[in-house]
């Protein structure tokens, strides 16, 4: 693992590359450059594309309650499998490795490779179908992407202000 420092105005940052241990992989619908990159989904949630917009607002809401963050509308939404990342970017976008910068939290679940099949377990969404499928699924939120075990593959969301970008 390598770790550097940034600095975020007077103040350093350990940027961490976790090529050695979880690589994160995203598609993106754009092409983007290398570089750091600000999470826009910050200030400007995203809607749904995949997802039942039903499914999403409950999901988003529930992830709220239990870790205090918009999972499914603010967060940087990932992978740790190179070839699922293939799947979501488009003929003219980025395929990229993403080097996390701190602050960040990460939710996941062992029991998701991909929040769709999520999606798609429930009929006639509710907000009791949805919570108890998210409830199943035993999410978790972790400060330290280093806590995930190596031989997890599967999406993650995270919760940060920016990350590095490098495309592959």
């Amino acid at each position: 693992m390598i770790i550097s420092l940034k600095m975020v105005g007077n103040f350093p940052t350990r940027q961490t590359n976790l090529a050695e241990h979880i690589p994160i992989f995203r598609g993106f619908h754009i092409k983007l450059h290398d570089g750091t990159i600000e999470n826009i989904f910050k200030n400007n949630p995203r809607c749904p594309i995949d997802t039942d917009k039903v499914i999403h607002t409950i999901s988003d809401s529930w992830f709220y309650a239990r870790f205090d963050i918009y999972a499914r509308s603010q967060t940087l939404i990932c992978t740790t499998d190179i070839v699922q990342a293939i799947k979501y970017k488009s003929e003219d976008g980025s395929l990229g490795k993403i080097t996390l910068i701190d602050p960040y939290k990460v939710i996941y679940s062992e029991n998701v490779r991909d929040f769709l099949e999520c999606s798609h377990e429930i009929d006639n969404p509710s907000e009791e179908k949805v919570h108890e499928c998210l409830q199943s699924k035993n999410f978790q939120c972790v400060s330290d992407i280093n806590s995930i075990s190596s031989s997890f593959k599967g999406e993650i969301m995270i919760d940060c202000k920016e990350y590095y970008l490098h495309n592959i």
